[in-house]
């Protein structure tokens, strides 16, 4: 999950202004790993991996709280897709495990 300075401003364990976040931030997102330009958009985000676990902690909370607040309809997610398999069709692994050659090989 990546969060932009603006979402950190004042959480538990972090700065209160944008200023103090992004210096204390600096230090702790010294990766590339740990950020990422946002689509579209000149903000950078962050990864919580690299903030403090109470910092995390309240990240995560406020996330589940979003989610418990949305109507299960508007999300939107697709079911998943089951491919029809062919009965008389032998896949060509089938086809070798069966195979007299590595009977016998495994015989020996």
């Amino acid at each position: 999950m990546f969060v932009s300075v603006n979402e950190l401003v004042g959480l538990p364990g972090m700065p209160g202004t944008a200023q103090g976040v992004r210096y204390s931030i600096k230090k702790r997102a010294s990766s590339e790993h740990f950020r990422r330009k946002r689509a579209g958009s000149k903000t950078i985000e962050y990864s919580i991996d690299c903030l403090p676990p109470i910092t995390q902690q309240a990240l995560r909370e406020r996330h589940v709280a979003q989610l418990m607040a949305t109507d299960p309809q508007e999300i939107t997610t697709q079911p998943p897709v089951k491919r029809e398999r062919k009965q008389n069709v032998v896949q060509p692994v089938e086809a070798y495990r069966g195979s007299p050659q590595l009977v016998e090989e495994r015989q020996q």
